[in-house]
């Protein structure tokens, strides 16, 4: 007897063990039927005399739906019963005669509608489906009887508007549903939405002999309440099989420069599982990057930099069981070239000019490259060889830029890895002047200074790049000499400067030179004033300005 009872006792135990080991799924079949009730209010606005006839009541509502993972369609039938009325603003003041207001009394009998309808809904479920929120819209007829406006006075009968006799309305609804699924079956809603009724009538006025215009009327109404959806579906009970627990851990990989052991921002990093998945990554500030929660397993990884690789890393199982949440690699990255980061600044703001084009020529080879500066912070980069001198320049569409060199020529490699730059760009708009830096002549002549000339190379490339623009020279002079010897001079210098475009494949038809003496003077240095060589040598300039 007492073996029976411990046997007896060990095989509840053990059931119950096993029900708790089992897992409980509940699959949906997309099918859902819901019930609820809530609030309404309806609204009749007449659109000329702005009368307003409210109703208040309650609603009941019974729905099913069908959903297709997020889309679905949803069938209901609403009952609304409206009986708490009000009437705003009547039109009696100023349609009706003074006689027919004695004893004006008004009243809006009880409204009734049943609503059948049909529409898509969005299904957007969240926190592992136990959220989710509804969204659509339905439209169908309304079976429609009451809402009579009857207003009267001692003498007669003012006006009524006839309200509806068991009529037919079409509408249109956008409602939104927001429930919380209690269990695998049942879930709780809270549900708001908007109808519009489409109907136009005429009203009805008394007494006989008043011509009253007739009015139109919109209607809609509005509202919310509570729900309760119970979902169809199949539920399904488990055992797992139990399995011992995977390692898993973060992957941080760092690249940096294997001569100055510079963290290498932007450097793609590629990891490979096992099965020949691939995993990307870029390298933040710090040259650094994560791979989140990876099982423990056999892993190949590299890094790409400005198309050179890192040597490959291998990662072992056995170094998931080291101790720390993350398995560290460091790749080493070796390229003999220098990396130039430049920024295209517009001179006028200050600013970052976006969406430049980057020209970069080898003075060895005069081969050129070509980079787009980022639209959002105006910077660039490039690779320069070991030992080289390049110049660089941007180009943009009526923009004049600033012919920059840089060399690493006397550079090391082990010590230095980045150069900085940055190339200013004026921009060119019609009838704009714009001054040529450093186009200065010595005293009393028009040839043009080698120290000048190649200023003049950025004014080159700018009618280069913009073929369709004609462009007047004007050279100016100090104020020392004679007037009429000064315009001549200037006038020379201008020509001098168009033979300096012209020689270097600009088209005449392009350019206009014009002399203007001493008669825009930068600055105080006006006859008689005692002025220094560099203030003289101010005024001694070269602008152009876009004249097509």
């Amino acid at each position: 007897m007492k073996k029976t009872i411990v046997f007896s006792i060990l095989s509840i135990i053990l059931s119950v063990g096993t029900a708790f080991s089992q897992i409980t799924t509940f699959e949906r079949n997309g099918w859902e039927l819901s019930g609820g009730f809530g609030f309404d209010q309806f609204q009749k606005t007449f659109s000329q005399s702005n009368e307003i006839i409210k109703e208040r009541g309650n609603y009941l509502n019974f729905s099913t739906a069908k959903y297709w993972k997020v889309i679905g369609l949803n069938a209901s039938a609403r009952y609304t019963f409206n009986r708490t009325s009000s009437y705003l603003k009547t039109v009696t003041s100023q349609s009706v005669p003074n006689d027919f207001l004695v004893g004006l009394s008004e009243s809006v009998t009880p409204l009734d509608r049943i609503d059948l309808a049909v529409g898509p809904m969005l299904r957007l479920p969240f926190i592992k489906d136990k959220l989710i929120f509804n969204i659509g819209a339905e439209g169908g007829m309304s079976l429609t009887n009451g809402a009579q406006l009857i207003s009267e006075s001692n003498i007669n009968n003012v006006w009524n508007d006839k309200g509806f006799d068991m009529a037919f309305i079409p509408f249109a609804r956008p409602k939104a549903n927001l429930s919380f699924q209690m269990a695998d079956q049942w879930a709780l809603g809270f549900s708001g939405h908007y109808s519009k009724y489409f109907k136009d009538s005429d009203l009805e006025y008394r007494p006989l002999g008043i011509n009253l215009a007739t009015d139109t009327y919109s209607m809609d109404s509005w509202g919310f309440g509570v729900n309760i959806t119970y979902i169809l579906g199949k539920t399904t009970t488990t055992v797992p099989e139990k399995k011992k627990e995977p390692i898993v851990k973060n992957i941080k990989v760092k690249v940096v420069d294997k001569e100055t052991e510079e963290p290498l921002r932007n450097s793609r990093v590629f990891l490979t599982n096992e099965y020949g998945v691939v995993f990307r990554g870029l390298t933040d500030d710090n040259g650094e990057f994560t791979y989140e929660k990876l099982p423990q397993g056999k892993y190949t990884m590299y890094g790409l930099l400005n198309e050179v690789k890192t040597p490959v890393s291998d990662i072992l199982p056995a170094d998931f069981e080291t101790s720390g949440e993350n398995v560290e690699v460091t790749l080493l990255h070796f390229d003999p070239r220098f990396t130039l980061n430049g920024l295209t600044i517009n001179k006028g703001s200050g600013n970052p000019e976006g969406l430049v084009y980057v020209v970069l020529k080898n003075g060895n080879t005069q081969k050129e490259e070509l980079a787009i500066s980022k639209k959002e912070n105006g910077t660039f980069s490039f690779q320069l060889d070991p030992e080289t001198d390049y110049s660089i320049f941007g180009r943009k569409d009526n923009f004049i830029s600033e012919i920059e060199k840089v060399t690493t020529k006397g550079l090391e490699r082990s010590k230095t890895l980045y150069t900085q730059l940055a190339i200013g760009l004026e921009e060119v708009e019609l009838g704009k002047v714009i001054n040529l830096e450093n186009i200065y002549y010595d005293l009393d002549r028009a040839v043009i200074r080698e120290d000048a000339s190649k200023d003049l190379l950025k004014l080159v490339q700018f009618m280069v790049d913009n073929p369709k623009i004609r462009i007047e020279l004007g050279s100016h002079t100090d104020s020392r000499g004679k007037d009429e010897y000064n315009y001549a001079l200037s006038q020379a210098r201008a020509q001098s400067v168009v033979n300096f475009l012209i020689n270097r494949g600009i088209s005449p038809g392009r350019l206009i030179a014009k002399g203007f003496g001493e008669s825009k003077l930068v600055n105080r240095c006006a006859d008689g004033v005692d002025c220094t060589e560099a203030e003289h040598q101010k005024n001694r300039r070269t602008e152009f300005i876009v004249i097509e």
